[in-house]
């Protein structure tokens, strides 16, 4: 049986995330280049079938096509928070968001199954799948090799997925 990783978040700090969302939504607006398939109303699948679709016209023109996949799990658990805290500085993402967002993230963590609880776990390299703010994040830490990507080679039809996690 697979279990999914929930992460139990202050109440507080869900409730001041939530009335922070309107300057996350303007950051997030500001970064658009329009390469991000994920926005109001689109759809994975449909990302999912345009981007096969494009590969498989790319071969029968006998072009390249390629692309990386992240498995979000595993991704989000392997996330190093300096590294993260230089990609959202360097994206100018709302300092207040980011401080108080690190400060929930690194937090130690204590682990549940049914009924049993571990003792508080040090985080390093990890973000919360269950925070409004880990989709913005992980924008925010992709976003400057898109950017170098779309920069180098603007043939190369650059797209970014991230699906809604939280």
């Amino acid at each position: 049986k697979e279990y999914r990783t929930v992460s139990k978040l202050p109440r507080l700090y869900k409730f001041w995330a939530k009335d922070r969302k309107p300057y996350r939504d303007k950051w997030e607006q500001s970064r658009d280049i329009g390469v991000d398939t994920a926005g109001k109303g689109s759809s994975a699948e449909r990302a999912a079938l345009l981007r096969g679709l494009a590969a498989e016209i790319a071969v029968r023109c006998k072009e390249f096509a390629g692309g990386n996949f992240f498995d979000i799990d595993k991704f989000l658990d392997s996330i190093p928070l300096l590294q993260l805290s230089y990609g959202c500085v360097s994206t100018d993402y709302p300092m207040l968001d980011l401080i108080l967002g690190l400060q929930i993230h690194i937090a130690p963590r204590i682990l549940q199954l049914n009924d049993c609880c571990s003792i508080p776990v040090d985080i390093f390299t990890s973000i919360c799948a269950g925070c409004s703010q880990s989709q913005p994040f992980v924008t925010a830490l992709c976003d400057g090799e898109v950017n170098i990507t779309v920069e180098k080679a603007p043939a190369s039809n650059t797209k970014t997925h991230v699906d809604d996690f939280s």
